[in-house]
């Protein structure tokens, strides 16, 4: 039996970003790193640190 999937195919998959359980936003695989990293930025400037440190989100 041969299983052909979109990747095998040469296309590209597109992924679902969540958030808190919800889906917020659907972007290709290949692209998918940028809104990530938006998105951990967005919720960190929305969170307390715990002892009055800093939050700092690195991507790359």
């Amino acid at each position: 039996m041969v299983r052909l999937d979109a990747t095998s195919l040469g296309r590209e998959l597109d992924r679902n970003i969540f958030v808190k359980g919800e889906a917020i936003g659907t972007v290709p695989e290949s692209k998918i790193v940028e809104p990530l990293a938006e998105e951990a930025m967005a919720l960190a400037g929305t969170v307390e640190p715990a002892g009055g440190g800093r939050v700092t989100v690195v991507a790359g």
